[in-house]
């Protein structure tokens, strides 16, 4: 992992912080989710809390040893942020406030949201709801092609060089079609020749 230092203040940038269930979509190589990707790819991150969930769900899943490398593989092809003390701030104060409301929401959702507000970032994710009870906080859905973007989907420079290990080459061209894509209720989704559980995404109280 390339992990952020802590006693760094950090630069408000365009980043795009992958939620969970958007690694997981990547690693089954979702055919929308990948292009997308291909689009952002130079703008991408992760937190520490992610990273956690992926190694656990490896663990849970059929294929243990495999699945840990692939997502060791994919998480050092990335930027993993580590919380910072405005992020640690915001997330005591996010907490309090919507536990006033009478709303809760898991501590693991929470630190995400608190390290994309402390960084300008934009949280990559399909739960957009459950994101959405936090004031200021910007969410795209990749898994549903749901974004504003400032040009359309494809007009943007894509990095063919840089690549995600574990998502094979042809599934990482823009606009290509991914033929093993299966995300069918009752499959498993596939990433490379390694198996993911459709348990693999961790289920957040």
């Amino acid at each position: 992992m390339h992990r952020e230092p802590t006693n760094r203040r950090p630069r408000r940038e365009s980043v795009k912080l992958l939620d969970t269930d958007t690694c997981v979509a990547i690693l089954r190589e979702n055919t929308i989710v990948l292009r997308n990707l291909a689009s952002e790819i130079d703008s991408i991150a992760t937190t520490w809390i992610t990273g956690a969930e992926l190694y656990y769900g490896a663990a849970k899943s059929v294929e243990p040893l495999k699945n840990s490398a692939l997502v060791s593989g994919f998480l050092a092809s990335l930027r993993v942020l580590n919380l910072d003390d405005p992020a640690v701030q915001i997330f005591g104060e996010t907490k309090a406030r919507l536990e006033r409301q009478g709303q809760r929401l898991a501590d693991a959702d929470l630190f995400i949201a608190a390290t994309a507000l402390a960084h300008g970032a934009t949280v990559v994710t399909g739960n957009t709801r459950r994101y959405g009870r936090i004031p200021g906080l910007t969410l795209a859905n990749w898994l549903h092609n749901q974004e504003a973007r400032s040009q359309p989907l494809g007009q943007s420079q894509t990095d063919r060089g840089r690549r995600i290990p574990g998502v094979n080459a042809r599934a990482q061209t823009a606009g290509d079609r991914v033929d093993h894509d299966r995300e069918r209720p009752g499959e498993v989704g596939y990433a490379g020749s390694v198996v993911f559980d459709n348990d693999l995404m961790p289920h957040r109280a």
